[in-house]
């Protein structure tokens, strides 16, 4: 479970920091690349819980982390591809983690809308989402204290409906 008590500065100091050490390469990589992503969670969070961040440090942080996202293109463009690679080879998954990183994509979608376009294909993310709506009917509820605050009901896994036809999110054709 991730605690998200620090404030939004430190997230985004966070952020940057994982994203250096995930450029950076190694073995710990694709590690430190969850973690900057977690740091996007953990941002949301504190804006949630403290209000608003400072308007100035918050430009310059989107602007700037849209820049370095971009020069992960590839990594990131990984982080879903082995997301929805990893639910669909699973019946019995980590719950949790599949929706810390589902949220993590959708904070990049709905903060950074250009980096996810040139980032994210559409394809991985139809296909996560339908893995997803496919595992979740079968999951133990997460605890409301586990969630991290603020969500919109967009991010409708951290509650799957209990079969797809009740799923507002899902395309039914």
């Amino acid at each position: 479970m991730y605690i998200f008590n620090g404030p939004a500065s430190a997230m985004m100091a966070g952020f940057f920091s994982h994203l250096a050490s995930a450029r950076a390469g190694g073995v710990y990589a694709s590690a430190f690349l969850h973690d900057a992503m977690v740091d996007l969670i953990g941002l949301h969070v504190a804006i949630d819980r403290d209000g608003p961040a400072d308007p100035t440090a918050v430009a310059t942080f989107r602007a700037d982390a849209a820049t370095a996202m971009l020069e992960m293109a590839n990594p990131l463009r990984g982080y879903l591809y082995m997301a929805a690679d990893e639910a669909e080879e699973t019946s019995d998954p980590d719950w949790y983690q599949f929706c810390i990183r589902r949220t993590a994509i959708e904070l990049v979608r709905a903060d950074f809308p250009a980096v996810a376009s040139k980032v994210f294909a559409l394809e991985d993310l139809e296909r996560l989402d339908g893995e997803l709506r496919r595992l979740g009917p079968a999951q133990e509820p997460i605890d409301d204290a586990r969630i991290p605050r603020g969500l919109s009901a967009s991010h409708w896994w951290w509650r799957p409906p209990a079969t797809q036809a009740d799923d507002p999110f899902a395309l039914h054709l």
